[in-house]
C-alpha cells in the first residue's frame, strides 16, 4: 500500500519530537539565561525588582517560542525537497499534496496547526488515521495531504502506475457472494 499506517507515523513522529525537545531545550536556555541578567542585560533593570523577574518572563516566552520553534521546523521540512522531517526520513515515508507533489509552505504550515486541533479533541483526530482508507489524520484532511510510502510512489511512478488506483488505495472488502447462497428475502417477508 502506498499510504504510510499509523504505527509509522508514530513512531516517526516521536523521532521528531525528541529532536524537537533537543533544540528547545537548547534555546530556551539560551533565553533563560539572556533574561536571567547573566550577561548583563536584564529586565529587572526596567521593573526595579531583583534579579528572578528576568527569568520568570523567560518562562513565560517559552511556550509561544517552542511552537514558533517546532512549527518552522515542521513546515520547512515538509515542503522541502525531502518532502518530510527527520523522523519520516529515517522512515522512509514522505508528505504530499493530492497529486503526489511536494507540499507548498501554507499547506505544511495547515498541516501543524491541524495537529493541534486534532490534539485538542482528545487525539480523535490522530486515531482515525488507521480507519481512513487513505490513512489520513484529521490534520491531513484540513491540509490536504497524505502521508506515503516514498519507495513504494517512487516505483509506481517509475512503471507508469495510477497511484489513485487498486492495489494502491484500500478500499474496504466484503465478502463475494456466490450463487449456492440463498436469496435474500423480501424486506418484511422472513
Amino acid at each position: 500500500m502506498i499510504y504510510a499506517g499509523f504505527w509509522k507515523r508514530l513512531c516517526a513522529y516521536y523521532i521528531d519530537a525528541y529532536i524537537i525537545t533537543i533544540i528547545s531545550y537548547i534555546s530556551v536556555l539560551a533565553l533563560m539565561l539572556f533574561f536571567s541578567g547573566l550577561n548583563g542585560l536584564s529586565f529587572s533593570e526596567f521593573t526595579d525588582n531583583n534579579e528572578t523577574d528576568g527569568f520568570f518572563i523567560g518562562v513565560f516566552l517559552l511556550i509561544p517560542f517552542i511552537l514558533i520553534v517546532t512549527w518552522l521546523y515542521f513546515a520547512f521540512m515538509e515542503m522541502s525537497p525531502a518532502q518530510g522531517t527527520l523522523g519520516k526520513m529515517a522512515l522512509g515515508i514522505i508528505v504530499t499534496d493530492e497529486r503526489f507533489e511536494r507540499v507548498t509552505f501554507g499547506r505544511a504550515t495547515g498541516r501543524f496547526f491541524g495537529r493541534i486541533v486534532s490534539g485538542l479533541i482528545l487525539y480523535v483526530g490522530f486515531f482515525m488515521i488507521p480507519f481512513t482508507s487513505k490513512k489520513q489524520g484529521l490534520h491531513d484532511k484540513i491540509a490536504g495531504t497524505y502521508v506515503v510510502d516514498k519507495k513504494v510512489l517512487l516505483l509506481a511512478k517509475q512503471f507508469g502506475l495510477d497511484v489513485h488506483q487498486p492495489p494502491f488505495v484500500q478500499y474496504p472488502t466484503y465478502p463475494a457472494y456466490t450463487s449456492n447462497q440463498p436469496p435474500l428475502a423480501p424486506f418484511g417477508k422472513e
